[in-house]
């Protein structure tokens, strides 16, 4: 038996500073819901952000529930983790655009 395979893509790794305004409206969101600030670290997997990064500029940031059954036959997330990620999202977008004083 014979096969190959050829990959028709590359994907180039991205990162964002640690201490750019996104991460930071991020890790404020975080803190208020849970009073903790969430750990910044980088991860090997597949995504569209380094397309938004590397192509188009556009600083990005993987911020979500566990990750522990993401693209798997069995991928899924509970209600609490998703709602939580929500109201992480609402509360970094006023961070970062500048409208949590209002």
């Amino acid at each position: 038996m014979n096969w190959s395979y050829s990959l028709e893509g590359e994907r180039e790794p991205f990162e964002t500073p640690a201490d750019h305004p996104l991460v930071k409206a991020i890790e404020k969101g975080a803190e208020a819901l849970t009073g903790k600030t969430p750990e910044v670290i980088g991860m090997g997997l597949v995504g569209d952000a380094n397309l938004y990064d590397n192509d188009a500029g556009v600083k990005t940031v993987y911020y979500g529930p566990a990750h522990q059954t993401a693209h798997s036959d069995d991928e899924r997330v509970s209600i609490s983790q998703l709602a939580h990620c929500a109201k992480v999202y609402a509360l970094a977008a006023i961070n970062y655009c500048g409208l949590a004083g209002e």
